[in-house]
């Protein structure tokens, strides 16, 4: 389960907001969505490093068993345009390169490490 928060539109800031301000927020809706699709673990994905270190205190301010054995972790890349795009996350993920690729698939259809929901 990937929480995308990379912002690339000019002079858009809603996702840097919660994810500066808000954290628990995220890492709550980013659990309930995990659970719901019986995934194991969660990345928030983000390109700012303040957003990055809010997370990773909120995380550290949690009891793991709130978390319901999700696995949470952090994946910061560099700002860009196109880097937020659906598959540019998870290529990032997957291969480390921030770089959208040919669809299909789409990632609901294979998403992190191939990873399909059914």
């Amino acid at each position: 389960m990937i929480a995308n928060g990379e912002e690339g539109e000019p002079a858009s800031v809603k996702d840097r907001w919660l994810l500066r301000n808000r954290p628990h927020l995220v890492i709550d809706g980013l659990r309930l969505a995990a659970a719901i699709v019986a995934a194991d673990r969660a990345i928030v994905y983000v390109s700012e490093s303040e957003s990055a270190g809010s997370i990773e205190a909120a995380l550290g301010e949690l009891d793991p068993d709130v978390l319901g054995g999700v696995t949470v972790g952090v994946w910061t890349v560099q700002p860009g345009y196109v880097v937020g795009e659906e598959t540019a996350a998870v290529r990032s993920i997957n291969e480390g390169i921030t770089k959208p690729t040919d669809k299909p698939p789409r990632p609901f259809e294979s998403g992190v490490g191939g990873y399909r929901p059914w």
